[in-house]
């Protein structure tokens, strides 16, 4: 009976003895384990980080890019704008220049000036003729000849016929022909031109050249 409970406390001493070793050896390899695991999350830590770095700089690089491209247009855009000459007046814009002196119109010879004593507007306008013509017959060619601008007041003495004709713009389509008796010496003083008495009214059209005569 007493070699059996020796062999019995023998068994657990061995047993226990064989526990501790196999708990001794599963805490290193744990423990090994456990050292691998962190090597693991610390490389693939790298790794990461270097990623992370790379697509940093790819992203500054792709920043970086537009900026230049942006910066050639503006350049380009700023020599473009040094390029352009500036606008020149047209011909069709620019004001018509009339010399005074004598011009030929419809066979007959003007003495034209650009100003009338004592005139306030500044658009009054004096001719001197001498011709068998009424003025009806060569206003439209007289307009396109002296007329610098449609605003303006035109006087025409005609020794010839005695009388003052006084043509005017209705509109861009028609011109306004009065013919009215010469007064002595109205042709030197605007406050006196204009002044006799009326005797007849006509309409030219400026497109056709076609007359009629005013109806009241």
């Amino acid at each position: 009976m007493k070699r059996k409970f020796i062999c019995m406390a023998l068994c657990v001493s061995l047993a226990s003895l064989t526990a501790c070793t196999a708990t001794d050896q599963f805490s290193e390899e744990l423990s090994k384990a456990q050292q691998e695991q962190e090597e693991l999350l610390d490389e693939a830590k790298e790794k990461q980080k270097d990623l992370m770095d790379s697509l940093t700089g790819q992203k500054d690089d792709v920043s970086e890019e537009p900026q230049t491209e942006t910066e050639e247009p503006q350049k380009e855009t700023e020599s473009s704008t040094q390029d352009v000459e500036p606008e020149t007046e047209s011909p069709e814009d620019a004001k018509k220049e009339i010399a005074s002196g004598a011009h030929e119109i419809a066979g007959a010879k003007f003495f034209f000036s650009k100003s009338v004593n004592n005139d306030v507007t500044g658009k009054w306008r004096i001719s001197t003729v001498n011709t068998s013509m009424s003025a009806e017959e060569y206003a439209l060619e007289y307009y396109k000849e002296l007329f610098a601008s449609d605003d303006e007041i035109h006087g025409i003495v005609n020794f010839a016929l005695n009388t003052t004709s006084r043509i005017t713009v209705l509109d861009s389509k028609t011109l306004d022909v009065s013919i009215l008796e010469y007064v002595d010496g109205e042709e030197h003083d605007a406050k006196e031109l204009f002044g006799g008495t009326v005797l007849g009214k006509f309409f030219v059209d400026i497109e056709t050249g076609d007359v009629k005569e005013a109806t009241e």
